[in-house]
């Protein structure tokens, strides 16, 4: 057993916890939906090339392969779409 002085600091100190979880939570669906955004303003291979590395998280050679096309041409289609922080 804990005296109430204590579970109160105990409390605190999970409510604090909390707060900063939701706070990286929110900032994290902030950050996924402007992924979204961008990759929606792509077309064709350059939005699927986007969408397996940023939101999948696959290789470049991993994309190369389930999209049938070169590593090469993956990379460079890759590199015109360079990554941003959102």
């Amino acid at each position: 057993q804990i005296g109430f002085e204590e579970f109160l600091e105990r409390l605190q100190k999970l409510e604090k916890h909390i707060y900063i979880h939701l706070e990286a939570i929110e900032n994290m669906e902030r950050s996924r939906r402007r992924m979204e955004e961008r990759i929606k303003q792509l077309k064709g291979i350059d939005q699927r090339v986007v969408y397996l590395r940023d939101i999948e998280g696959k290789s470049l050679k991993e994309i190369a392969e389930e999209l049938g096309y070169s590593y090469d041409y993956i990379k460079e289609i890759s590199a015109r779409n360079k990554r941003t922080h959102y």
